[in-house]
């Protein structure tokens, strides 16, 4: 037995020596971006390999590949690396504006899906500039420094009206009866005040970027030491039937936050205001939301449903400014005056959002399925009674109560 035993290890052990490592033979992907080509997409994936069977230094990869679908797009990729690709560590996925506007995106991220190479949790965004770009630059700002792309997406939009944006987030809203979802925005900019600074250099001869000859002379055009800065503005991208709709900016975006209780970094800027009793005359006050909860509730009054938000919310004072300073302590009180002045901004950030969604009949407040689970009946008659059901959004009325308070 234990010769049998001994000469099984002589045959397996040698061959197990030789064999490659599964990293060796595999491209771990860790971010994928899509973009228009003339051929139908680029698919840019950043990589992490082994650069040999040795050693145990990393090397990062942005490579791209063109196909009609996605699906081949990554059959020219594997045969570019000479490698399996494998997407089981895939971090998030960038879609460019310009393939959003023109398509519905659920054509590409299908095959993620369907194949299960991708997680549906994965964060899901839509950037300003092609998407190859964006990757090149998450690339340089981690390796750079700390910073990572997807947990930064992530902290942006986890205490936002998306909560998420993710793959599953996305064909949440997708599947819903409204065809409307919404994800999270990221882009470049060329103002150091609204995002991070990543850095280009030492980029050239590195052997960091590999890519279709288009996309290496694109890259040659850029300075050594260019930098960009990516900015994150917490601005969200509405889709209808898959197809971005409308891309809603960061003050429409505090608007909208009004109605969930995980949004607390927002702020309300109240101005002018004169209320006594605080001694404060002609003031401008920063308030910063602390806490916040929100209850639903969804009615009928003849016939017309309403959806009231009935929320409370605990302040920290931020800033006053007026111009003669006499308040004798900083702080101030919830006077009736300050509380009516929240409450109008309130209405009117949220009515701002409010109108433009009821436009594009961009149901990302779940309003159908809040009313269609509260008033099942009564809200099926509603739609069976308009000329055109889809239009429902614009016949709903809303009404925002606001009951403020000091930490």
């Amino acid at each position: 037995m234990l010769v049998y035993f001994i000469v099984i290890l002589i045959i397996i052990v040698p061959t197990a020596l030789t064999k490659p490592s599964l990293s060796f033979r595999n491209a771990i992907v860790t971010a994928v971006g899509i973009d228009e080509s003339e051929q139908g997409v680029d698919v840019s994936v950043l990589t992490l390999s082994q650069i040999s069977q040795g050693d145990n230094k990393e090397n990062n990869k942005l490579v791209v590949a063109s196909g009609s679908s996605v699906a081949s797009a990554l059959g020219a990729l594997e045969i570019r690396l000479g490698r399996k690709v494998q997407m089981g560590h895939v971090k998030f996925v960038v879609i460019s504006e310009t393939l959003a506007q023109k398509n519905d995106i659920s054509v590409f991220i299908d095959n993620f899906i369907r194949t299960s190479r991708v997680s549906n949790t994965v964060t899901l965004v839509v950037c300003e500039d092609k998407a190859q770009k964006i990757l090149d630059s998450a690339n340089k700002l981690s390796e750079s420094s700390s910073y990572n792309l997807s947990e930064i997406i992530s902290n942006d939009y986890n205490d936002t009206f998306t909560k998420e944006s993710s793959i599953d987030y996305f064909y949440k809203g997708y599947f819903s009866p409204n065809k409307t979802s919404s994800v999270g925005y990221i882009s470049m900019t060329s103002n150091p005040n609204q995002g991070l600074i990543v850095s280009d250099e030492q980029q050239g001869g590195q052997g960091q970027s590999s890519s279709s000859d288009a996309s290496q002379n694109e890259s040659q055009q850029t300075s050594q030491n260019k930098e960009e800065i990516l900015s994150f503005n917490r601005q969200i991208v509405v889709f209808k039937n898959g197809k971005m709709d409308r891309l809603l900016t960061m003050e429409e975006v505090e608007g909208i936050n009004w109605i969930t209780s995980e949004s607390t970094r927002q702020h309300v800027k109240i101005n002018n205001l004169t209320d006594e009793p605080n001694n404060l005359y002609d003031a401008n006050l920063v308030l910063e939301v602390h806490r916040k909860s929100v209850q639903t509730i969804a009615s009928f009054e003849n016939q017309v449903p309403i959806i009231t938000y009935k929320i409370r919310v605990d302040f920290n004072t931020l800033e006053i400014n007026q111009k003669n300073d006499n308040i004798s302590n900083n702080n101030i009180l919830m006077s009736p005056k300050l509380s009516q002045a929240i409450n109008d901004e309130a209405k009117k950030q949220f009515g701002n959002v409010l109108n433009k969604l009821k436009a594009d009949n961009a149901d990302i407040m779940e309003v159908y399925a809040i009313f269609n689970s509260a008033h099942n009946k009564k809200f099926q008659k509603f739609l069976k009674d308009l000329k055109n059901p889809d239009d429902y959004l614009k016949y709903i009325q809303f009404q925002l109560d606001v009951y403020s308070d000091f930490e």
